[in-house]
């Protein structure tokens, strides 16, 4: 299974969490990258879109404009210029495990794969919304390296 994009709590502290409406027409998962619409909840058009980051939300839609919360909103953790999130590399073409080879202060794009989960992408340091503050090797097999990083404040909707 692929690790979904979370906010962690190295650094600034517990992260913001605001609660919006999903857009009517919006579907996402967990861990997904996004944006606002009129003032509700959608997810991020990635790609060359570089601006308008809102946070990674920490819930999904059971359908097309339906929280999978009993409240009717969905919960993202906000990206400012203090919240850090810890997601997994992609490179060429494909999720990667072993990410010793990427340095601190390295800057990236992100793109959604096939799986429906947003990866900081390594082939992309065109359209930059991340950069990596630490790599993330844990310890035992299996074990998947990860990328703590922070959105660059050009990128915030809510910086």
């Amino acid at each position: 299974m692929p690790f979904r994009a979370q906010p962690s709590q190295v650094g600034a502290g517990v992260p913001e969490i605001l609660d919006y409406v999903p857009e009517a027409t919006a579907v996402f998962e967990k861990g997904a990258l996004m944006a606002l619409n009129a003032g509700e909840a959608e997810e991020h058009a990635g790609g060359t879109t570089v601006t308008g980051v809102l946070g990674i939300s920490l819930d999904g839609t059971t359908a097309a404009g339906v929280a999978s919360s009993p409240s009717g909103e969905s919960s993202v953790a906000i990206a400012n210029r203090r919240t850090r999130f810890i997601f997994q590399a992609y490179d060429a073409g494909a999720p990667i495990t072993d990410a010793s080879a990427v340095a601190v202060n390295d800057i990236y794009g992100l793109i959604k794969h096939s799986d429906n989960v947003w990866y900081v992408d390594l082939d992309d340091t065109t359209n930059d919304l991340v950069q990596v503050v630490k790599v993330i090797l844990p310890n035992g097999p299996n074990a998947t390296d990860l990328l703590l990083v922070k959105f660059l404040e050009s990128t915030l909707e809510i910086p």
